[in-house]
């Protein structure tokens, strides 16, 4: 198992760059959450996606927005009855 990449979908960005995308959209939302407007760290936030990332592509485009949120807010806006949102690693 060492030294095995893991295996990326179609069009899906490697780490480096979801964590650049990450930066990105800290930087534009100045720390705070879409929803509830509170300040999330960097390392506490999540990357939300405003549409379906299989559908309409990984990566910040036309049809596509990131936003920056908090966990609670996250989950809520997945309408998953606030189970946590599947792992990001």
């Amino acid at each position: 198992m060492i030294g095995r990449r893991p295996i990326l979908r179609r069009g899906e960005p490697t780490a480096a760059e979801k964590q650049a995308a990450r930066v990105v959209c800290f930087t534009k939302a100045h720390g705070k959450c879409y929803w509830c407007g509170r300040y999330v760290s960097l390392e506490e936030g999540q990357l939300c996606h405003e549409k379906a990332k299989r559908r309409f592509g990984w990566m910040e485009s036309e049809n596509q927005r990131h936003l920056w949120g908090c966990m609670e807010c996250h989950s809520k806006s997945h309408n998953c009855g606030g189970k946590p949102c599947p792992s990001k690693a």
